[in-house]
């Protein structure tokens, strides 16, 4: 019985197992990013209500940053999903694995595209500047290391910034702590208060004292004007990638009626 089982549904368990493993590698891969995206927003030392603005901005950065699902590229999308369906069915030859296969597929471009490929797309931006024209704030991670969330670009309303850093003089990243800022530090770890950001003296000691130490913020961005060469460039890209998998099965088809 439990041969016959398994010979009924051994293509639906392997298909299955290959859509773990596969999202498996996808996590091992997206890891480190989605790391830093999470260490640097600031969300570890957060507490109460000033995690509200954190958690909107570092959603944003993760899943709208440069407008996966705004503009015109839901159209590059449909089109690339429907003709990947269609060229999943005509290799498996089966319903169940083509489904399983295309949402695997599709599931990977979704993560790595806004992670690796669409900061990418045009060269960014950079430029350094202070505490205060970069409505920037100190967050600690783990030993504590120190991170900076920046979350404006002066002179560029609208900006997409892709990173930001705690620099030093001589434009050298600033990973570690000023011994000066220890007290504030030691301040910020024994306060488990719900706070906000207007109601936290911590926090806003910190941001001082790590500025006070000449730590200016370096920021990597795509400026608002190349919102729309995203989008068509994005766009293009995807609406080719269907365009090459409509070809292809035009010519499995053909070759097989051959």
């Amino acid at each position: 019985m439990i041969w016959l089982t398994w010979r009924q549904f051994r293509a639906q368990a392997l298909t299955a197992a290959a859509a773990l493993a596969a999202f498996a590698i996808l996590l091992a891969t997206t890891e480190p990013s989605l790391s830093s995206m999470y260490n640097s927003s600031g969300l570890l030392t957060c507490h109460g209500d000033a995690c509200t603005g954190l958690a909107s901005t570092f959603l944003q950065n993760l899943s709208s940053g440069g407008g996966s699902f705004h503009g015109i590229t839901p159209l590059g999308y449909a089109a690339f999903g429907f003709a990947l369906g269609v060229t999943a069915g005509l290799l498996a030859r089966r319903p169940v694995p083509a489904m399983a296969i295309t949402l695997a597929i599709f599931a990977a471009v979704q993560f790595i595209t806004p992670l690796w490929i669409r900061p990418n797309l045009f060269p960014t931006s950079q430029t350094t500047t202070t505490f205060t024209a970069a409505a920037a704030s100190v967050s600690l991670t783990a030993n504590p290391r120190l991170a900076v969330t920046a979350r404006a670009v002066p002179g560029q309303a609208g900006a997409w910034i892709i990173s930001s850093e705690g620099v030093n003089a001589a434009g050298q990243q600033v990973t570690a702590v000023p011994a000066a800022c220890q007290p504030a530090i030691s301040a910020a770890m024994g306060s488990h208060r719900a706070i906000t950001p207007g109601e936290s003296p911590w926090l806003a000691t910190l941001d001082n004292c790590v500025a006070s130490q000449g730590i200016r913020v370096a920021e990597s961005y795509q400026p608002a004007s190349h919102y729309w060469p995203l989008q068509w460039s994005e766009t293009g890209m995807f609406l080719a990638l269907a365009l090459a998998l409509a070809g292809y099965c035009f010519w499995q088809v053909n070759r097989r009626r051959s």
